[in-house]
């Protein structure tokens, strides 16, 4: 089975593209690729065999990702439009309460006796991708590094290695030309050979920072 990174591979680097500052295309293209990677994630996980519980609750947390990163893009004062008037987490689960319900989720977890490490780690990677709800203005709080810290003490050490080189579903690749490019596929040659850690984001960025310098 492939590794809940290795799924939402190409979101983690959808994030990274949109927190490096770089050119994106219109507002309703960017959009479009939001839909289809959430689409992709539904289909892949139905795939592997995930019930459709944690299908939603994976694609829940990919919508809350992609929404924040998207509408609270740093330096952007206009947000995208078309993402505004219809937000993934509006367009898949007529909701609009990630924000809150974030944290309580993850809480419920936790308080779970086996939690599931798929969701745990899905969790967890949305806040070390920069997350933040209803913390959005207080970026230091305790709760949200208290959990930070919790889920990373609940993943056991070999969940976070990719099982498998990563490489963009073709699906998404033929409607997203930016899949194809020099910077990406030179991401995914690399984290093929040295795969996820805890330090993901940190890793990921410290790469984009050496292709996109300043």
């Amino acid at each position: 089975m492939t590794s809940i990174d290795g799924l939402l591979q190409d979101t983690w680097l959808f994030v990274l593209r949109l927190k490096n500052g770089g050119v994106l295309p219109d507002d309703r293209e960017l959009h479009q690729q939001g839909v289809a990677l959430v689409e992709y994630t539904q289909k892949a996980l139905a795939e592997q065999g995930f019930n459709s519980e944690s299908c939603a609750q994976v694609t829940w947390v990919q919508c809350a990702l992609l929404d924040e990163s998207v509408l609270y893009r740093p330096n952007n004062p206009t947000p995208n439009s078309v993402w505004r008037a219809d937000p993934l987490q509006v367009h898949f689960f007529h909701s609009m309460d990630a924000g809150d319900q974030f944290f309580e989720r993850v809480w419920q977890l936790l308080r779970q006796p086996a939690p599931d490490i798929a969701l745990l780690t899905c969790f967890h990677r949305a806040l070390t991708f920069g997350f933040m709800g209803k913390y959005i203005r207080d970026a230091n709080n305790p709760e949200r590094e208290s959990l930070v810290t919790e889920l990373s003490n609940m993943l056991p050490h070999d969940t976070t290695p990719l099982s498998a080189p990563i490489t963009a579903s073709q699906n998404v690749s033929l409607r997203h030309p930016w899949l194809r490019s020099a910077w990406f596929i030179g991401a995914l040659g690399l984290l093929a050979v040295v795969g996820l850690s805890l330090g993901l984001h940190a890793y990921l960025q410290s790469l984009l920072n050496q292709w996109f310098p300043g």
